[in-house]
């Protein structure tokens, strides 16, 4: 695997383990890390996990923590230490589920500043738009539309209607969902053209939106090479090899556009694209003189209001984004 392959795929990783993978992690923070896990060891309950969790995760200092620790460990026997860096470092086990890991650890104990932890996040978001182009979602569906507890749709990744989420965050899904129609279009323009045939024989005007996907998932790109581009820039004195990581990704997708994304396109594409999903993908042609008809792929009817709802707050969303941040660099000026 090449350096800017492996580059992307970290970026691929949830938010932790990308930092982990782009910032050294310091001695005391692996210390801090074997301590923690001794006092869970100690005693592995769901109880003392979430003590644990709640305690690390908490607006403390990071001194008020390292004592709080030394507390808790000040009795536990050395057997249990060593059992625990055999398990846990040695052997490179996973951490109970709920139990910070020793990425999110660098956050946590406020190692990572939260501006640079930000930043990779945004590295994190175009990273993954490179990787939607290049390798489509075989399950269009699922880049809008989950279901909740109860088996109804909800919305995917609603955690973007949360004020934090950025404009290249919220980019991420449409260019999820954009690179997904991408991959089954050529399902969906069959299932247009079979019931387009049968409207023009039967004398009805068949009428379904234009869809230029390839002009939408440039202007993806575009934007995430120059949000890479850009979180390159803003790390490279704290961050310097990370820095030069995103930096090389970037370079090797040769010269990249640089001029303003054009929104309109994305949003009006992205519209289009849903309602010709709703309309034709997942269907199956199952007679030549018949329409094609619903299998378990299609938009139910309850799917299909949550997948246009989704896209136009998404791209409505990523709008205001963008004049939010025009408006506050105009009062920098």
């Amino acid at each position: 695997m090449t350096d800017n392959k492996q580059t992307l795929n970290d970026l691929n990783l949830p938010t932790m383990s990308l930092i982990e993978k782009f910032c050294n992690t310091p001695e005391e923070v692996k210390i801090f890390f074997a301590e923690m896990l001794s006092v869970y060891e100690n005693n592995p309950t769901p109880e003392n996990l979430q003590l644990i969790a709640e305690k690390i995760k908490s607006r403390e200092s990071r001194e008020e923590k390292q004592a709080w620790l030394k507390e808790q460990t000040k009795n536990i026997d050395s057997q249990t230490k060593a059992a625990t860096l055999e398990k846990y470092i040695k052997q490179k086990n996973p951490v109970p589920k709920g139990m910070p890991t020793s990425g999110e650890l660098l956050t946590f104990l406020d190692y990572i500043p939260r501006q640079a932890k930000d930043e990779f996040m945004e590295a994190q978001a175009a990273g993954r738009i490179l990787s939607h182009l290049e390798n489509g979602n075989p399950d269009l569906k699922k880049t809008l539309v989950a279901l909740d507890e109860q088996g109804k749709p909800k919305e995917a990744k609603d955690f973007l209607n949360k004020p934090f989420a950025t404009e290249i965050q919220r980019m991420e899904q449409i260019a999820d969902f954009l690179s997904a129609y991408k991959s089954t279009q050529t399902q969906i323009h069959i299932n247009q053209r079979h019931e387009e045939s049968l409207a023009n024989l039967a004398g009805v005007e068949f009428t379904s939106p234009e869809v230029d996907i390839e002009k939408a998932l440039e202007e993806c790109k575009k934007m995430a090479l120059q949000t890479l581009a850009l979180s390159a820039q803003k790390l490279e004195t704290s961050y310097p090899e990370a820095s030069q990581k995103l930096s090389d990704l970037v370079a090797s997708y040769g010269e990249y556009d640089k001029s303003p994304v054009k929104y309109a396109i994305i949003s009006k594409t992205a519209n289009n694209a849903i309602q010709n999903s709703i309309d034709f993908y997942g269907k199956e042609i199952k007679y030549a003189d018949m329409p094609p008809v619903e299998t378990e792929k299609s938009f139910s009817k309850d799917e299909a209001t949550v997948a246009k709802e989704t896209i136009k707050k998404r791209t409505s969303q990523i709008q205001q984004n963008h004049t939010n941040l025009q408006a506050m660099s105009a009062g920098r000026e």
